[in-house]
């Protein structure tokens, strides 16, 4: 199954990229191993160079190479309640200037690799030279991953000159119970700091996690499409005087839990009235009951108190399983939240699996944060206007 992201001009014609490595697709497959019904949030980022300066419309096509059964933007109470506000897809295009001194990207396709440890080749590295010694690094990593082995699980972590970040690590997680040959795309997001001015390398690591057997680790996978651009690596260098940029990074889990998730509190100021504010919360996530739903929430706090949904819509991702599955995986979950006034705000994350959660879909087993030795798999939210200096 294949979803892609297309520019389209105002006739409705799709405009190709003109990349430097000659690839002009952003394009995503999922490819399922058996025949279980899965929903789950997923994500699709890259670049699009050499389009003209004129109107255009983004939109998305989902194809079927396998004639495979494709779905896309399921919700556990829009499926059974209608008047519900639905999870939300989310789209996004921004344009960046030249030759930023503080954004760094790197991208590349068709870079297939079955590996199960060590740093990663294909392309997946960036040097940049960083400004400052005291700013933050954003750091941001797209890919296709897999983890086949059952009972096993692979890792995927941010490194910067062939260590970790100073901070804490940056990796994504993935472990599955049964021996499926699953392939997704996700994305790995957060903060370092600690990082000297000077030059520097960002890579990728896979490997095992501490404690568990190697689970057959695969990246990059496009089923041989040349033309797509199946990873995305960005450095962004975040000014100390930014004040529209607010994130927290942590690292905690939470077994079946129901309501608000402990930790994932975003404490911000909002400084003008009438911006939008985009929303971004990272985590690994795992809903293990057949036929059961767990959802994630991401809910506003005005002033401290009045939780709940976005005005203009619910920030969610839900994950619903066919089959009893043990498998915790890493996401992202995104979107806007607009008319929200100047002042003193809470973003926090309702989980779990209540008639209020998922409604008929309820008494799923949901778990958040999965670790497996401690100050590794991470969580990320940040909360800032969709501006890059």
């Amino acid at each position: 199954m294949r979803w892609e992201l297309m520019v389209r001009d105002t006739s409705g014609t799709q405009v190709a990229c003109v990349n430097t490595d000659g690839r002009n697709k952003i394009a995503q497959f999922i490819h399922n191993g058996d025949a279980s019904n899965e929903h789950r949030p997923h994500s699709i980022a890259g670049y699009c160079d050499g389009i003209d300066a004129v109107d255009y419309q983004l939109t998305v096509s989902v194809s079927t190479p396998d004639s495979a059964d494709c779905y896309t933007g399921w919700s556990a109470r829009l499926s059974q309640d209608t008047s519900d506000t639905p999870s939300r897809y989310y789209l996004e295009a921004q344009e960046i200037p030249a030759n930023s001194p503080a954004l760094h990207i790197a991208y590349g396709g068709n870079s297939q690799l079955d590996d199960d440890a060590g740093t990663l080749g294909g392309g997946r590295e960036l040097t940049f030279t960083k400004e400052l010694d005291d700013t933050p690094l954003r750091m941001f990593y797209h890919d296709n991953f897999r983890s086949a082995g059952g009972a096993a699980a692979c890792e995927w972590e941010i490194m910067i000159d062939g260590a970790s970040c100073p901070s804490h690590k940056l990796q994504g997680q993935l472990y599955k119970a049964d021996a499926d040959n699953d392939h997704a795309p996700d994305t790995i997001v957060g903060m370092c700091t600690g990082v000297s001015a000077g030059d520097h390398t960002v890579s990728i690591r896979v490997g095992t996690p501490d404690g568990y057997t190697n689970g057959n680790c695969y990246t990059g996978w496009s089923n041989t499409d040349a033309a797509i651009e199946v990873f995305t690596l960005e450095v962004d260098e975040r000014p100390l005087t930014d004040r529209y940029f607010n994130w927290v990074n942590g690292n905690s889990k939470h077994s079946n839990q129901n309501g608000l998730i402990p930790d994932r509190v975003l404490n911000f100021d909002k400084i003008e009235s009438d911006s939008r504010l985009r929303i971004t919360y990272f985590d690994n996530l795992r809903m293990l009951t057949a036929g059961k739903a767990c959802s994630w929430d991401v809910v506003l706090c005005i002033n401290g108190a009045n939780c709940g949904s976005c005005s203009s819509g619910r920030i969610s991702g839900d994950i619903y399983n066919s089959v009893a599955q043990n498998d915790h995986g890493f996401h992202v979950i995104e979107g806007y939240c607009d008319n929200v006034p100047a002042g003193s705000h809470t973003i926090k994350v309702d989980g779990g699996s209540t008639t209020t959660h998922v409604g008929g879909y309820s008494g799923g087993d949901c778990y958040t944060g999965w670790d497996t030795a401690g100050g590794g798999n991470h969580f990320h939210m940040e909360g800032a206007p969709p501006v890059i200096p």
